[in-house]
């Protein structure tokens, strides 16, 4: 008769990884995170999580009225929208890919034609969008929005576009930047 040998509680937390006995912890254990279905995250509890973008103006560049307003907007979100929520703000590199992309095909066009002006323009244009992304940063705001279950999210998620989603331009975020701002978050 072939015996299973099974190991009790104190011997499992007699063995310790390599990391353990170390001193140090492995990322796994402190990254509160699980997994990412569909754009949203799953945490070690089993909650979901969902990121929305806030879209961003120069409130500096609006009149006293329309900065009332998107207060007013903001105001009324919270206010009809109970449940859990979190703010943050990000700072990102500027991108300007798709600047970059149109000054480039512009620069080909000018070359093939052979127009000294529009290459120098278009070479001065593509140092403009290289330098904006090197030395400048955007400010991005997301809500984090909170549930049990991922049709709870969904739900909620829903809620917060029609209480407040058209006014404060709220719209959904790209996994990549919800990988981004963990990122970000964590490190």
């Amino acid at each position: 008769i072939k015996m299973i040998k099974v190991k009790d509680k104190k011997q499992k937390k007699v063995e310790k990884s390599a990391l353990a006995k170390k001193g140090l912890t492995s990322m796994i254990e402190v990254f509160p995170y699980k997994s990412m279905e569909d754009g949203f995250v799953v945490d070690v509890e089993e909650k979901y999580q969902a990121y929305l973008k806030i879209g961003t103006r120069n409130v500096y560049a609006l009149s006293g009225s329309e900065q009332q307003t998107v207060m007013d907007h903001f105001t009324t979100l919270v206010r009809l929208y109970a449940e859990d929520i979190s703010i943050i703000s990000l700072m990102f590199p500027a991108g300007t890919e798709s600047q970059q992309v149109f000054w480039r095909r512009h620069l080909l066009q000018a070359r093939r034609r052979k127009n000294r002006a529009q290459i120098q323009a278009c070479q001065e244009q593509l140092g403009r969008m290289l330098w904006i992304e090197q030395n400048l940063s955007n400010l991005d705001f997301y809500l984090i929005v909170y549930a049990d279950s991922k049709k709870l999210l969904l739900e909620k998620v829903k809620d917060i576009k029609r209480n407040g989603g058209m006014s404060l331009n709220i719209t959904d975020t790209e996994p990549e930047i919800v990988e981004r701002i963990l990122f970000k978050l964590n490190n």
